[in-house]
């Protein structure tokens, strides 16, 4: 039980320890001991392959010693069978062909040699070899003797024993001419047994084996017949052919002594000598073949079960590696894809935006731990982001209520500054045209009365007194336009300096709207930048492949704060744009204003120029009436220029009348642009 338990708390805590592991050693662990196990299969199969494959070139030796057997054996046969055709027909043309296939059979044996290892093969191989080499020189002997029997035949034998009886018969014609009957008998007995010594050579030559014995007979009793013959001879001519005959008989005789003693030889070498050697290379030719054909079966059986072995045991240790590799799969498969399912899952519902979901395999050692610790951050990050995007839209919410208020407060100023000022120029206007038509009043009534002078001048003296008052009432009135058109110039310039400050105030508006734009670009390249950054990460994830599916979550979530930020900072772009736009119209209906006054300062300039002008004519006009007394006539004189200057004053007062309805025109127009300035500064 203790051992078991300890086994077993071992086992758990290697177990402990390869949960531990990174991914990479895990894996490297677990697939190394698959492979291992595939190596040892691999090994052994090598082994096997190997040790097969030499059996196999064994195997190829030895067909190839065999092939090399039978072909010697074949070629071997060839020459006993071509020396077999020689010894019938003697031919030398023969005699040079067995030779040739002799001589190259053992070259060929000589070669094949170098490739037998075998000892015991190699000893028959020289035996062959040295009983090929006997049996070429016991041919070469037979083919010497065969053609020095040739050379005895029919160099020696057939000319000697046609000569020989060519002479007895000589001898019989002579004595029979001479009328010796008993020489030419015994010479006839001569002839006689020399043809039948010939016949028993030829039997002999022809290979009867008891002609040479008779043809020996037959020589002893052709010797005793020429002793006979020799003393019975009587004439020269008689000895002479009797002395040539009986020398080419011995010579026959000799010839046919060694003819037969080849013959002999010949026999005894192609029946007995080279027979033997025939035996010892077909001999050592069958038995090499069979040692090779018993020891090819061997070896056969012995690579068959050396492959049936090999089969089993790749087999069983390849059954051992399916074993281990389908437990270290199991285990590795259900070590990774549960909490890589659990991650999966987690990471699924915070893409769908659960941020309230538990990360699995957070205490884990390896990848898988740390690509838990890395969503746990990104989930973090995610509800960072959130309370960020949150705090967001209410600091756009209270940037966008501060705006209005500014902005309604900064129209509330400039309407009431700018409507002041308008509302002035309007009332100034109002008050210089009812003095223009007063002083039209005023200056036609005066040319009425210089008409009322003219005509009656004699009244002159009369209404000198009505005059002055009139001229009085008339500097008056002038003095008051005087003071009307200055006061009007006045307000004019202060108009015109508070339209300048006002448009100072907007530019410097706008100048903050560019500022604010600025700020916009710079927040919309963040965004960018953000969005880039969030894309590298989506690319990154993309490339880690499911480990990186959290990072790829987390990407678009802050690549789609990044967009919405983009969109909420071109929508503010947009608006203060249309702040830009307005503050440059307004701006330009300013400097429209500033133009419009300056010009209704001009021409209350003139208009004070000619008041000035009227002034010092109603001077001179009272000048002229308080001497009116001296005389009528000076009087008269004087009321023509009276009259030119009433009607110069008539047209005066027309042209500050004109000014100041086109001052009041303006300043209306000068409302409206302020009013709609204000209306778009309200409305955004």
């Amino acid at each position: 039980m203790n051992v078991n338990a300890m086994a077993v708390g071992s086992g758990s805590g290697l177990l402990a320890k390869f949960d531990n592991l990174k991914l990479r050693p895990k894996l490297f662990t677990g697939f190394g001991i698959v492979l291992a196990v595939f190596l040892i299969v691999s090994v052994l199969a090598i082994y096997s392959f190997v040790l097969v494959g030499h059996e196999v070139e064994e195997y190829a030796e030895l067909v190839q010693e065999a092939t090399f057997a039978e072909e010697v054996e074949v070629k071997f046969l060839k020459v006993v069978n071509e020396t077999q055709h020689f010894a019938r027909t003697e031919d030398e043309a023969e005699a040079k062909t067995v030779i040739q296939l002799a001589k190259d059979l053992a070259a060929k044996i000589e070669k094949g040699k170098a490739g037998i290892s075998d000892p015991e093969h190699l000893k028959l191989v020289d035996e062959i070899a040295h009983a090929l080499d006997g049996y070429l020189r016991e041919f070469e002997s037979v083919a010497a003797l065969v053609q020095e029997h040739n050379h005895l035949v029919h160099d020696v034998l057939e000319p000697n024993g046609a000569k020989v009886v060519e002479d007895l018969d000589k001898i019989v014609q002579e004595a029979k001419s001479d009328g010796m009957a008993d020489v030419a008998v015994l010479a006839g007995t001569v002839r006689e047994h020399v043809l039948l010594g010939q016949l028993q050579t030829t039997r002999m030559i022809a290979g009867e084996e008891k002609a040479a014995a008779a043809a020996e007979q037959e020589f002893e009793l052709t010797e005793k017949a020429f002793k006979a013959l020799e003393g019975a001879l009587h004439t020269d001519s008689e000895r002479l052919a009797y002395k040539e005959s009986i020398e080419l008989f011995h010579a026959y005789e000799t010839a046919f002594a060694n003819v037969h003693a080849d013959e002999v030889k010949i026999r005894d070498l192609l029946e007995v000598k080279m027979p033997k050697m025939i035996a010892i290379v077909t001999g050592d030719a069958e038995k090499l073949a069979r040692i090779i054909g018993e020891e090819e079966h061997h070896l056969k059986e012995q690579m068959e079960h050396e492959i049936a072995l090999a089969e089993i045991e790749m087999v069983v240790i390849s059954l051992v590696g399916l074993a281990f590799g389908i437990v270290i799969a199991g285990y590795l498969g259900g070590a990774l894809s549960k909490p890589v399912v659990g991650m999966t899952g987690a990471m699924q519902r915070l893409a769908g935006g659960d941020l309230e979901v538990d990360i699995p395999a957070q205490g884990r050692k390896d990848e898988i731990g740390e690509m838990a610790a890395t969503v746990q951050v990104f989930k973090e990050s995610a509800l960072e982001v959130k309370r960020l995007e949150a705090e967001q839209k209410e600091a756009e919410q209270r940037a966008i209520e501060e705006k209005r208020r500014m902005m309604n407060e900064m129209a509330d100023t400039f309407h009431a500054d700018v409507g002041g000022i308008v509302d002035s120029v309007s009332n100034s206007a109002t008050e210089l045209e009812s003095s223009a038509q007063a002083m039209s009043v005023q200056a036609g009534a005066a040319t009425e009365k210089a008409g009322a002078v003219a005509t009656a001048s004699t009244q002159a003296s009369a209404n000198v007194q009505t005059v002055a008052a009139a001229a009085q009432e008339l500097n008056s009135s002038i003095s008051e336009i005087s003071r009307q058109i200055d006061q009007s110039s006045q307000i004019a310039r202060e108009a015109v300096e508070t339209a300048r400050e006002t448009s100072d105030e907007i530019e410097a508006l706008a100048t903050a709207a560019s500022k604010i734009s600025d700020v916009v670009d710079l927040i919309t390249d963040i965004a960018e930048q953000t969005n880039l950054l969030a894309l590298n990460a989506t690319i990154e994830a993309a490339r880690a492949g499911d480990a990186g599916k959290g990072f790829a979550v987390v990407a678009s979530e802050v690549k789609n704060l990044a967009n919405q930020t983009g969109r909420a900072t071109e929508e503010i772009g947009t608006q203060i744009s249309g702040i830009q736009s307005a503050t440059k119209d307004s701006v330009a209906a300013i400097r429209r204003i500033n133009e419009t006054i300056s010009q209704i300062d001009e021409a209350t300039t003139g208009i004070a120029s000619a008041v000035e002008e009227q002034n010092a004519a109603t001077l001179e006009i009272a000048r002229n009436v308080e001497e009116a007394a001296s005389g009528t006539e000076q009087v008269t004189v004087n009321i023509s220029g009276v009259s030119e200057v009433a009607e110069e004053t008539g047209h005066a007062s027309e042209q500050i009348l004109s000014a100041a309805r086109e001052l009041s025109g303006q300043s209306v127009n000068l409302r409206d642009q302020v009013e709609k300035f204000v209306s778009e500064v309200r409305t955004g």
